[in-house]
């Protein structure tokens, strides 16, 4: 599913994101580490990625968004997550937005079995997904119907707080970030994850 034209320009990092990598995943001085941006867009967060130290590479569907990352000097790849098997288990994998439209996200981070993983989901509190014309699906997404909205036509998955887990995995941290313009109100829940020993190959 691609994302809505407006956001294929999108240029600056995510600054929660920002600062989830500098406090939970900062490579460890002369090594070379491993990083996979899952859903990587244009590449804003490679880029921060690839300043932070990290050997990074995105995978992403739409040939547009790959086009401007590699146009930005960035490593990414066209294709489906769900048939994408990175040559070794990477370091980590940040997932920006790849939990919300990929419905097996947590099945494909457990086979990739990066070592850490960060990663937002979407609230069942945002005011768009209780439109009246919405139309949920039986997998639990829900496909937006309201006319002229930026996410009209799309198909969004949503989470409770108790669903935002990775098996395998330990959630070292949970926030949750709200935003409300007055008319919408838009919520995130952020997590870190980190593999527990012996879960992985």
């Amino acid at each position: 599913m691609a994302n809505p034209p407006q956001w294929l320009g999108m240029k600056y990092p995510d600054s929660d994101l920002v600062g989830l990598l500098y406090r939970y995943a900062r490579p460890v001085r002369d090594t070379r580490m491993t990083a996979l941006d899952v859903g990587c867009g244009s590449g804003r967060h490679l880029a921060v990625l690839r300043d932070l130290g990290y050997q990074a590479i995105g995978i992403d569907n739409d040939p547009v968004a790959v086009d401007n990352a590699e146009h930005n000097g960035l490593d990414a790849v066209l294709g489906d997550a769900s048939a994408y098997n990175p040559p070794i288990p990477p370091d980590l994998v940040v997932g920006w937005g790849f939990t919300m439209i990929v419905p097996c996200a947590q099945d494909i981070l457990t086979g990739w079995s990066p070592g850490l993983v960060i990663l937002d989901w979407r609230s069942r509190n945002n005011t768009w997904a209780h439109y009246v014309d919405n139309e949920w699906l039986s997998d639990g997404r829900v496909r937006i119907v309201k006319e002229g909205h930026i996410l009209n036509g799309l198909v969004y998955r949503l989470s409770t707080p108790d669903e935002c887990e990775i098996p395998g995995y330990e959630r070292i941290r949970f926030q949750t970030v709200t935003k409300q313009d007055g008319v919408e109100c838009n919520e995130w829940y952020q997590t870190v994850h980190r593999r527990l020993n012996g879960t992985a190959n």
